[in-house]
C-alpha cells in the first residue's frame, strides 16, 4: 500500500533530498535560518517505515511543495474458518460455570527511590491489584515491551533513563505494535507548570504531584482504568 502526503512548503531541489531524511538536515540553509532544521521527524518515520519493511520517500521541486509518500508491504488477510462441532448436550448448562473470571488490574510503577515503591505497593494492595516495580525508565520499558498492563506510574527523574524519555518509548513501542493507549501518569515531585507540560507533550495522560493521598491515588486509578474490563471488579 502506498500513502501520500502533500506538502505545500518551498520545495527542495532534487538532489538534497537524501539529506532530508538524516537527523536535524534542512534543504536549504536561508529556511533554516528562517524556520529550523528539520529535526528527527523525517528521520523516525523513515526508520519506523524500514522496521515494517516498507520506505519513506519524497519528490518536489523547487517552489511547487513536495510529496511524501510511505510504502507498506501489506498482505491481505482473511479470518480463519470457523470449524463447526456438535455442542455436548451439558454444553449450555456448563457454560456459565466455565467463564474464567475477570484478571486484575495490572499496574506498572517506575520510581528509583525505595520508599517511594514501597508507598505505592502498600496503597496498591496485593489483593486488589498485580503490581511490577521497577526503579528506572529502561526497566519500565523493558517490562511494558515483555506484558501486559492496564496503568503505568512514572517517576520523572530516574537514572539510566528518566520517566519523559521512557514515556516517549512506550508511546512509540504503542504505535509501531498497533497497541492500545494505556493510561500513564506522572507521579513526581516536579509540581511546575512546565513540568505538567512536559509530560503531557511526552505522552503522559495525567500529572501528579507528591506526596499525595492514598484518597487521591485511588481515585485516579479507579478513573483511568474506568472503560477496563477489570474496572467493576476493582469498583466492587
Amino acid at each position: 500500500m502506498r500513502f501520500g502526503v502533500q506538502d505545500p512548503g518551498f520545495g527542495f531541489h532534487p538532489q538534497t533530498q537524501p539529506r532530508l531524511f538524516h537527523r536535524f538536515e534542512q534543504a536549504d540553509g536561508d529556511i533554516t535560518r528562517h524556520y529550523g532544521g528539520s529535526g528527527l521527524g523525517l528521520a523516525i518515520c523513515r526508520e519506523l517505515a524500514a522496521m515494517m519493511g516498507g520506505d519513506l520517500g519524497c519528490e518536489s521541486e523547487p517552489g511547487a511543495g513536495a510529496a511524501f509518500i510511505l510504502s507498506l508491504p501489506l498482505k491481505p488477510a482473511q479470518a480463519p474458518p470457523v470449524p463447526l462441532r456438535p455442542a455436548p448436550k451439558d454444553a449450555v448448562a456448563a457454560a456459565p460455570a466455565a467463564e474464567a473470571a475477570p484478571r486484575r488490574l495490572r499496574i506498572l510503577a517506575a520510581d528509583d527511590h525505595p520508599t517511594n515503591r514501597r508507598v505505592v505497593e502498600l496503597i496498591l494492595d496485593s489483593t486488589a491489584f498485580d503490581l511490577v516495580s521497577v526503579e528506572n525508565g529502561a526497566q519500565a520499558v523493558e517490562a511494558y515491551r515483555a506484558q501486559t498492563f492496564d496503568l503505568v506510574l512514572m517517576d520523572m527523574q530516574m537514572p539510566v533513563m528518566d520517566g519523559l524519555s521512557a514515556v516517549r518509548e512506550i508511546r512509540l513501542h504503542e504505535t509501531v505494535m498497533g497497541l492500545p493507549h494505556v493510561p500513564v501518569v506522572m507521579l513526581t515531585a516536579n509540581a511546575l507548570a512546565q513540568h505538567l507540560d512536559e509530560a503531557l507533550a511526552a505522552g503522559a495522560d495525567r500529572h501528579m504531584a507528591k506526596p499525595f493521598s492514598v484518597e487521591d491515588l485511588l481515585a485516579m486509578v479507579s478513573d483511568l482504568t474506568a472503560q477496563t474490563p477489570q474496572a467493576a471488579e476493582f469498583a466492587a
